[in-house]
């Protein structure tokens, strides 16, 4: 008995030699971690199962918490290699740092097969990344060549269309705030979003919508996918938080083309875009129109008169379209003043005042060193002698404002600007010349009979 107690513990002793034994025999020939990621990136097949036949971790994460089979599926173009690692016991559902599942770092290959593989092997369709992105969001959103194949296959699977980012995007809106020159298949992308039941009227916290993205293309707004977007039932008259529609987010955007601007101002007004709806400070789409600074487009306002705005409605401050192109520090001397006989064509009130009672012409005088836009608001009959709250007139204001001589002379007072009008400290254009020291100011009101 004893001695057969001695036998089996020698024996014992001896097992676990021999297994520790190999055991460490075997990992002395195992690949390094970040070798094998590297490897599962780069390599065969062949040596991809050899490694693993010598015991390399198959779920082993670098520096980014990136994992053998994430490398993989975003590098490698051999599809058996993702089946030989998940064969193995790789985790589909793993994340790295940025919350990235393997599926989401497929899409980077963008590779059918691969994600076949990986929806077919349990991987998560709908789990978020930590800017809340799923991995339908990423597909839609390759700029280059996002692959309608693959978008179907993931919408197949179960992809939520209407699930949201962090900032409230839903795969709709993405595809429509891609700024791509994919013409051809973004529609075709969002006709799949759509009949798979996105919802063309969700809002991010933004308050826009996947038409305000689109209309948004500084660059290339794509007018296709407008027209889609609305008849899809898009509501034209949707508004941001800020209270800005489709329609002033067009007008607003300050963008060179001027071929298809007016074309997508078309078909929002036909979809019943109201042309004089007002955001939270009071601005129509006409007012955003002539406040471009650097390239109002004269065919896009005249668009909008067409339509029936409001070229009287006021801001919450009081200003109109009118006073707004007045105010305006432009230097496209040409179309201003082409912009004022539009307006006053349509029945602008050339005299209509602000909240401080500023017209028009007091606000060119004090905000524009345009003379040809003060010269057009004399000639379609802006009052030189109206007062603001503070009682200064146009010619006050040029005086006050520095304006040169040329303003002064050639327009105000050659139009009947009173010389010694007082604003409410009881100061006249010559009191203002003189403190400021304005010598040719000075010189020309004398001149001209001031007091």
């Amino acid at each position: 008995m004893n001695k057969g107690y001695k036998m089996s513990k020698r024996f014992s002793i001896i097992t676990a030699v021999f297994l520790i034994s190999f055991l460490f025999s075997v990992s002395a020939f195992a690949m390094d971690d970040k070798e094998f990621i590297k490897l599962c990136e780069l390599g065969t097949i062949d040596e991809v199962k050899k490694a693993i036949a010598n015991g390399a971790n198959i779920n082993a994460k670098n520096g980014d918490n990136k994992t053998p089979l994430m490398s993989a599926a975003s590098h490698n173009p051999n599809p058996e290699i993702i089946t030989e690692l998940i064969k193995a016991g790789a985790d589909v559902n793993v994340k790295d740092k940025d919350g990235r599942t393997v599926l989401m770092n497929a899409t980077w290959n963008m590779d059918p097969e691969v994600i076949t593989e990986l929806i077919r092997s349990g991987a998560d369709v709908n789990a978020k990344d930590n800017n809340g992105k799923t991995v339908l969001m990423g597909a839609v959103d390759k700029v280059k060549k996002p692959n309608l194949e693959i978008i179907i296959k993931l919408i197949q699977a179960g992809a939520d269309v209407n699930a949201k980012t962090n900032i409230g995007r839903t795969a709709l809106m993405i595809v429509a705030f891609t700024n791509s020159n994919l013409k051809n298949s973004k529609p075709a992308i969002i006709t799949e979003l759509i009949k798979a039941g996105a919802d063309v009227n969700a809002k991010d916290n933004n308050g826009d919508t996947a038409l305000m993205g689109a209309v948004d293309k500084v660059k290339k707004p794509n007018l296709e996918i407008i027209i889609k977007l609305i008849q899809a039932g898009a509501d034209v008259n949707a508004k941001t938080n800020i209270g800005r529609t489709a329609l002033m987010i067009v007008a607003f955007t300050n963008s060179n083309l001027k071929n298809s601007k007016p074309a997508i101002i078309t078909e929002l007004i036909k979809a019943g875009a109201d042309v004089n709806a007002k955001d939270n400070n009071g601005d129509t789409a006409l007012m955003g129109a002539v406040d471009k600074v650097k390239k109002p487009n004269l065919e896009i306002i005249i668009k909008l008169i067409q339509a029936g705005a409001d070229v009287n409605a006021k801001t919450n401050i009081g200003r109109t379209a009118l006073m707004i192109v007045a105010f305006t520090n432009s230097n496209l001397k040409n179309s201003k003043p082409a912009i004022i006989t539009e307006l006053i064509k349509v029945g602008a009130d050339v005299n209509a005042k602000d909240k401080d009672g500023k017209t028009a012409l007091i606000m060119a005088t004090w905000r524009n060193s345009n003379p040809e836009i003060i010269t057009e608001l004399i000639k379609v009959g802006a009052d030189v002698n109206v007062k603001d709250k503070d009682g200064k007139t146009a010619l006050i204001m040029a005086t006050w404002r520095n304006l040169t001589p040329e303003i002064i002379t050639e327009q105000l007072i050659k139009a009947g600007a009173d010389l010694n009008a007082k604003d409410k400290d009881g100061n006249t254009a010559l009191d203002i010349a003189k403190q400021n020291n304005n010598t040719d100011a000075i010189e020309i009101l004398t001149k001209a009979g001031a007091k």
